[in-house]
């Protein structure tokens, strides 16, 4: 059984978050840094920061 794992809208964030690698187009890098400042990874989790409630775990739909 092969299971087909598109691409994910997190792959950059994490991979910009524990490898530090941007993509090469400089709009996405600015996207990807903007939007990487509102995560943080807790073991292998991306987890969303909140100030008003609780940290919000995202999970990957397959």
């Amino acid at each position: 059984m092969q299971i087909d794992e598109d691409p994910s809208w997190q792959d950059p964030i994490i991979d910009y978050l524990v490898n530090g690698n941007l993509p090469t187009d400089k709009s996405e890098v600015r996207k990807v840094q903007q939007k990487a400042a509102r995560y943080y990874m807790h073991g292998d989790k991306l987890i969303r920061r909140s100030y008003s409630g609780p940290h919000l775990t995202c999970i990957k739909y397959p």
